[in-house]
């Protein structure tokens, strides 16, 4: 199964939750972040662009 990332907006969130909560367990599962997750994102965002 595909895994998406998706970065929603504080006034979607609960719509997004309500329309996730119609598929049924064998066609989605929703996966809550965690520190290692976190921890990678963050760490991407502070690298600098390589010298060109």
């Amino acid at each position: 199964m595909p895994t998406i990332t998706l970065q929603v907006n504080d006034n979607v969130y609960e719509k997004f939750q309500w329309l996730l909560s119609h598929f049924h367990k064998d066609e989605i599962d929703i996966m809550h972040p965690n520190k290692e997750n976190i921890a990678k994102k963050t760490t991407r965002k502070n690298k600098k662009p390589p010298h060109e």
